[in-house]
């Protein structure tokens, strides 16, 4: 077809005849006639589009047998994929005689007296479960949504580091458990199901959550990873599965109905989510923990009384029984706590009643089986657990709550040899209901782990089809709960071939009687169907002809082509997406592998007092960098000086500068409430003055300073403190990137911590810039392949303050060398206005131009086809830079190839419209000034006079084009200038939240010399504090400069040995030798571009210990972490044994969910002891 496409657009290019044009569409018109002659003829000879009668399906209830169904009336059976293509007719005709009387006699059943007659076999199907149970432990993987330490919601989404307590407890101890078990992969790809891994318990007990809070917190999840990650997408929830045994998990996706109705809810109390609990699709958890050994005395023998209750009145069901049966001598039914042990009661009693309440129930079904008392469960509904595995008749008795009055009767009618096969089947399940801190086979883990196996990949089929006569079936899938709707007709019913597994001897029945296919009905109803789907699929394929005649016609004109980076990576990895990954370009740097980021208090550290010294309010300028930086430096000054501090102003984003009516200063960029909410240890936030001081301020009565960006504690203390106790009100001017020397002595250690949770965990962008960054991360995700991110650093300011001006041309180099003027008179700048910047940048002051870092990439072997993301909201030079890079690197993107111009545009809010700067053409030059001119232009003589002037347009005078080159001075910025650097900050966020996460990590200009905190810096090092295997690229340009140098002829076809050359030194980049620069240039800077050691820890490996690199001062250069605490050790384990499982198929790259960690305690006591929120009040059995 591409080859036409070519041939009709070569013949489009040049005239041709009428003629030829006619015959050319000739193929068109028959295709039309030939479409409407099959569709007349379909219609008139068929009843392919005749109404269909359709018909009910009902299970009917054998009388000789009950259906191993343990809820009555379900509505869906799961049915595995690969057996639902099969003839179901077949298993009509030959449905009696698969069921013979050994089948039916093998069931439980009540007889015509009441006795209970016992199974001996606990499961429905012993040697397929055995045989599926093995298939689950070898193949069955489950992919858990990545999240790490450093969030502000890992107490409710990483697995606790303590043993938790309780009846909620085994909801922790599944994801404990889990994390560490085999069935966990890295790769998605090969996931059958994905976990949720919030935690009901431990959100109803966040005080940022609460129980009114879940339900947000749950809708605002889902919407994260739906727009972060793919894997929601797919199937709309249907392969994901959460675990939730809080009664309060029965509400909390009333906002988030998507997860209620297509996830797999694991829950331990069916009863607990009626209506939204799906039988078959959703599956029970026991409420159990681990228990050492087993109780005495487990002999029937000892056993005295008939049956026991105890517990609360709280659900009209225990009201009944306590009732009718409180005052028994045979029954013991209590109200309230127990007088005696509640062990022993359990130990002496036949029958243990499970009566359902408002609070717990399967917790009082696994206490009666470990201590070998036979569950009666008092229940008109209740999904069991496993009650797809064991048959729970061969163990347990079910009583309806209308039976209360009969309790007795119908216990007593068991014999004695039922009751022992009973008791003995107990025994026997026993271990499937218990609980091991390490799992063995066949225990609760495993058995809650099968049947989320048997759910991994079902269709569910609704038998509400009804139909009488003859019609056809025609399936329709509803994306909601991945199910097949099957409307049938009697001529052609399907069912499923092996129904016997599924219905286990019920019988089916139809409002109107089946007939019975005899003769050859049925080959003459498949040659009738033949015809008919024949005849559509000529239909289609004349109409799909006919389309594709009309598209070669209109692709016949030429148009412009534009350019998509979706349409381009589609291009480009459409046949590799599944590729492996090069170790060397892509995997995990190992030196660095046994770093973990620790940024919580290791000392005593008191909570803010209320009491402090007072506020202190501040403006902010500049640009993306040192907003961010300042504001760690200001948090850390408040909890220097114990005083409050007011949510500070960012002058880039005020309301005079034209950005949105909807957002303040701050909320413009960063979340302001979670800025406040997460520092409440640290020190108190308030978002504004009280009100009398407001006035104050307004007629500056209180002092303020402008202290530099390296100020010492000292001045603080002496210079600040004493006006800010007198005053109680302070004012902080910031313009350089921060207020606070970069690096501390080593007993304020502290503050160093304190700074990096402010930049890694409490400056959260605003959700909307979050939700599209991450949105962005994914689009470059979605093919498979690893990004790049490079920021070129091209920076008007940075490119002035290092004489870097003679690297660009003409108006460029005006433009800069004016900028470096305007440094000099202001006293930023003690150098001469001209220097040469050819040798500045040998000796790496000048930034690598777009250019030389394509060739360093090359050299380092990264293939044309790699996406590199272009980070930077300003790249000075505009895109004539560029132009050699996205020659050798065509999938060259930036948020603007990503992102729609809607979206973009959302995040700015609504904004007013500016007023149009006028355009006034130059003034009319005079008579006089014409001839002046004429005298002093050109040479003589001059045969004719100058032509007139040409038209001057709009575009010739806006920006730096309309004052460069007629005036010596930059004109004011425009309103619309103002807004465009507040927009800047939206971009450098976006740009920020992608290089984070990108990949890998290469920096144009770092360390520039300024002493300002640059982007690339704070980049890399968020990356070095939460992922510090990361590829990051530290390069020392005065040494590839000299490199380049060398290959300044040959550079796009270096020699080998040159390449061998680059890739050395940005190997060695990537660890020890990268770091130790790192730390000398960029850390006096500011601190959060390298915050080690102090915000990091390393866990001990069997490698050599490292070796400390400290500088002239002291000051560690690199290792000088302390140890990690020991429950870091199973994180670790968990990601080095993924990390190496991925690696053998993927080619390892670092695992994502490697880098997961949770809370570290603040002492050393506090790691042995349980939070007090996890000791739940409904923890004692008798609830």
């Amino acid at each position: 077809m591409a080859h036409t496409s070519l041939l009709f657009h070569y013949f489009s290019q040049r005239r041709r005849s009428a003629s030829f044009r006619g015959f050319f569409f000739i193929p068109t018109c028959l295709a039309l006639v030939t479409s409407l002659f099959i569709l007349f003829y379909i219609s008139s000879t068929s009843n392919l589009f005749t109404h269909q009668h359709q018909i009910t399906l009902h299970l009917k209830q054998s009388p000789s047998g009950s259906s191993t169904i343990s809820a009555p009336n379900h509505q869906f059976i799961s049915i595995p994929i690969e057996n639902a293509s099969t003839t179901p007719s077949e298993a009509l005709r030959n449905d009696a005689d698969q069921r013979t009387e050994s089948q039916l006699s093998s069931r439980p059943q009540l007889d015509t007296d009441g006795n209970y007659v016992n199974n001996n076999e606990v499961f429905h199907d012993r040697h397929i479960f055995l045989e599926d149970y093995k298939e689950m432990k070898r193949s069955f993987k489950i992919y858990v949504y990545p999240h790490r330490q450093i969030d502000p919601f890992a107490n409710a989404l990483l697995p606790v580091d303590f043993e938790p307590g309780g009846n909620y407890a085994s909801e922790s101890y599944f994801k404990k458990v889990l994390m560490k078990s085999q069935f966990i992969t890295k790769n998605p790809n090969k996931a059958d199901l994905f976990f949720l891994p919030f935690s009901i318990a431990r959100l109803r007990h966040d005080p940022r959550v609460g129980v009114g809070g879940i339900q947000d917190f749950i809708r605002d999840y889902i919407f994260n990873i739906s727009q972060k990650y793919p894997y929601w997408n797919w199937t709309g929830g249907a392969d994901h599965f959460y675990v939730a045994c809080h009664s309060i998990g029965r509400s909390a996706m009333e906002k988030a109905s998507e997860v209620k109705f297509n996830a797999i809810q694991l829950v331990c109390s069916s009863s607990y989510f009626l209506p939204g609990y799906i039988s078959h699709k959703d599956a029970c958890l026991p409420q159990i923990w681990p228990r050492k050994g087993d109780p005495p005395n487990l002999l029937s023998s000892n056993r005295t009384k008939l049956a026991f209750f105890a517990g609360g009145i709280n659900s009209p069901v225990r009201e009944k029984l306590l009732e009718v049966w409180r005052k028994d001598t045979e029954i013991f039914a209590h109200y309230g706590r127990l007088k005696t042990p509640y062990a022993d009661e359990l130990l002496g009693s036949k029958f243990c009643l499970h009566v359902k309440g408002f609070e717990v129930n399967t917790a009082r079904i696994a206490d009666s089986l470990y201590y070998g008392c036979v569950p009666v469960i008092i229940a008109n509904y209740y999904d069991l657990p496993f009650a797809d595995i064991l048959n729970w008749r061969s163990f347990s008795v079910v009583v309806a709550t209308l039976d209360i009055p009969l309790l007795k009767k119908i216990l007593k009618a068991i014999s004695p040899d039922e009751y022992l096969v009973l008791q003995n089947n107990v025994m026997k399940v026993r271990k499937h209901f218990q609980w091991h801190l390490s799992p063995v086979d066949y225990d609760a883990f495993y058995m809650v782990m099968y049947e989320l196996w048997l759910r991994r990949s079902s269709f569910r089929v609704s038998f509400a089809v009804r139909a009488s006569g003859s019609a056809d079936c025609s399936r329709e899938v509803f994306p909601t709960w991945t199910m097949i709707h099957v409307s049938c007709s009697i001529s052609d019913v399907e069912y499923p071939r092996d129904m016997k597994s599924y219905t286990d001897g019920d019988q089916w029945e139809t409002e109107e009687e089946v007939p019975e296919a005899q003769g050859n009905v049925f080959p003459n109803m498949v040659f009738k169907s033949k015809i008919k789907w024949i005849a559509l699929f000529v239909l289609v394929l004349s109409f799909a002809t006919l389309l594709r005649h009309l598209s070669i016609a209109r692709s016949s004109t030429v148009d412009l082509v534009q350019y998509s980076a979706q349409a381009g990576f589609r291009d480009d990895f459409s046949s590799t997406s599944q590729s492996r990954r090069n170790k060397k370009l892509w995997g995990a740097v190992k030196p660095l592998r046994s770093l973990q980021s620790f940024a919580n208090p290791r000392t005593s550290y008191p909570a803010p007092n209320e009491r402090n010294n007072g506020f202190i309010y501040a403006k902010i300028f500049g640009g993306f960098a040192k907003i961010r930086s300042s504001i760690c430096d200001l948090v850390t000054v408040s909890r220097l000086l114990n005083a409050t501090l007011v949510v500070p102003e960012i002058q880039e984003t005020t309301r005079s500068k034209g950005i949105s009516d909807k957002f303040k200063s701050f909320s413009y960029l960063y979340n302001e409430e979670h800025f406040i909410a997460s520092l409440t240890d640290d020190i108190t936030i308030v978002k504004s003055l009280p009100d009398n001081l407001k006035a104050e301020r307004k007629r500056s009565a209180f002092p303020t300073f402008k202290p530099k960006n390296a100020a010492s504690p000292d001045f603080y203390f002496k210079e600040v403190l004493p006006k800010l106790k007198k005053g109680k009100v302070i004012g902080l001017i910031l313009t350089d990137g921060g207020c606070l020397q970069s690096i501390l002595p080593p007993s304020m250690s502290e503050f160093q911590r304190l700074r990096c949770r402010v930049a890694f965990q409490a400056l959260h962008f605003r959700q909307e810039i979050q939700i599209l960054g991450h949105r962005m991360v994914a689009r470059l995700k979605a093919w498979g392949q690893p990004f790049l991110s490079f920021h070129p650093g091209l920076i008007r300011d940075a490119l002035a303050y290092n004489g870097c001006a003679e690297l660009f041309q003409d108006v460029h180099t005006e433009l800069i060398q004016y900028r470096r003027a305007q440094m000099i008179k202001r006293g930023i700048l003690n150098e001469e206005l001209k220097v040469d910047s050819h040798l500045r940048r040998e000796n790496g002051s000048c930034p690598l131009m777009p250019e030389e870092v394509g060739v360093l990439l090359r050299a380092m072997g990264y293939p044309p086809k790699t996406i590199i993301y272009l980070a930077g909201s300003e790249t000075f030079g505009g895109q004539r830079v560029l132009i050699p890079l996205r020659a050798m690197f065509a999938n060259l993107v930036d948020r603007t190839s990503l992102c729609s111009k809607t979206e973009l545009s959302n995040l700015l809010g609504p904004e007013t419209p500016l007023p149009l700067d006028t355009f006034q053409l130059p003034p009319a030059k005079t008579e006089d000034q014409l001839k002046e001119e004429w005298k002093k232009a050109g040479p003589r003589p001059r045969p004719l006079p100058p032509p007139p002037d040409r038209p001057i347009y709009r575009h010739e005078k806006e920006g730096w084009y309309g004052w460069i080159t007629e005036t010596d001075t930059e004109p004011d910025p425009s309103p619309m200038d103002l807004r465009m650097q507040a927009h800047r900050l939206i971009w450098d966020a976006l740009d920020y939240i992608v290089s984070v996460e990108a990949d890998a990590f290469f920096p144009g200009f770092n360390n520039d010399g300024s002493g300002w905190p640059d982007f690339s810096s704070l980049v890399m090092g968020q990356r070095l504090h939460i992922s510090p295997p990361s590829i990051t690229y530290r390069p020392d340009r005065k040494v590839l400069v000299k490199l380049l140098n060398m290959t300044r002829d040959n550079m796009y076809r270096p020699k080998h040995n040159w390449t061998l050359l680059v890739q050395d030194h940005l190997n060695k980049s990537l660890s020890e030798e990268g770091l130790i620069r790192q730390s000398l240039l960029s850390k006096s800077a500011s601190f959060i571009s390298h915050p080690l050691p102090e915000c990091s820890c390393r866990i001990p490996s069997g490698q050599a210990p490292v070796q400390d690199v400290k500088g002239d001062n002291g000051q560690f250069l690199y290792g000088g972490e302390v140890e990690c605490p020991k429950w870091f050790g199973q994180e670790v384990v968990l990601t080095e044994s993924s990390g190496d499982e991925e690696g053998k198929s993927e080619d390892g790259e670092i695992p994502e969910y490697g880098s997961d960690q949770v809370e570290v305690a603040e002492s050393n006591e506090n790691e042995k002891t349980k939070l007090a929120f996890d000791q739940d009040d409904e923890m004692d059995p008798n609830d």
